[in-house]
């Protein structure tokens, strides 16, 4: 009877550690499904944010794009204006208070750097001029 009662006993140390083991175990997979729901959800948040960027970016390539095109517009027109301005100091059709009012149009509708580039502009145009009537 005593060795049924030992048996008895060690059976009863052997579940006792087989359910702290379980226990253990029991505990890990919950820490390691906490740990892979934030894993997903880091994940989904990721994805978000390189959704958003990449929609940036496409916004800010399309806009890139869109003053390029306004940029070689600009210039376009400054090309053909600068050559309506040549043609007419060519001519000299025009008086001198004729030019004058034009490049104060200018002046007033032009940015700083345009103004110097036309001012240096007319003010060749006044030199040749001024040779010309000589």
């Amino acid at each position: 009877i005593q060795e049924h009662f030992e048996y008895v006993e060690s059976l009863r140390e052997e579940i006792s550690t087989v359910m702290n083991k379980k226990a253990e175990l029991e505990n890990q997979i919950r820490l390691m499904s906490d740990e892979q729901a934030n894993f997903t959800q880091t994940l989904e948040q990721s994805s978000d944010q390189i959704t958003q960027l990449e929609r940036k970016q496409k916004e800010q390539e399309h806009l890139v794009r869109s003053r390029e095109k306004d940029i070689e517009e600009l210039r376009v027109g400054n090309h053909h204006l600068l050559e309506r301005l040549e043609t007419m100091s060519r001519s000299r059709s025009s008086s001198p208070s004729c030019r004058m009012s034009l490049l104060s149009e200018i002046e007033m509708s032009g940015s700083d750097g345009e103004k110097s580039v036309y001012q240096t502009h007319f003010d060749v145009i006044e030199e040749m001029d001024e040779e010309f009537d000589l």
